[in-house]
């Protein structure tokens, strides 16, 4: 990984971490959605509790109030999914 072109806050810096983590974690997703598939799990589930997982591990870092306004503006958990 290259990391920020500078230090500090800049536009596109978002972007930039994206493109940088992107390689990294389609491996480490794909190696464990594999090993899901190999137990019994369908693709599906198993990417969508990827999925889940992952929103779940931003929601623990956030502060109470940072999480209820994700929660407002309509991020649908897995069983709110299944159910429509």
């Amino acid at each position: 990984m290259d990391g920020p072109k500078r230090k500090g806050d800049y536009p596109e810096r978002l972007l930039r971490c994206e493109e940088d983590l992107e390689v990294a974690f389609n491996l480490a997703v794909d190696a464990v959605v594999l090993k899901a598939v190999e137990a019994g799990w369908d693709l599906e589930e198993a990417e969508e509790v990827v999925l889940s997982l992952a929103q779940s591990r931003r929601w623990v870092q956030l502060t109470s109030d940072e999480a209820d306004e994700i929660e407002d503006t309509n991020v649908v958990s897995i069983n709110d999914r299944k159910k429509h």
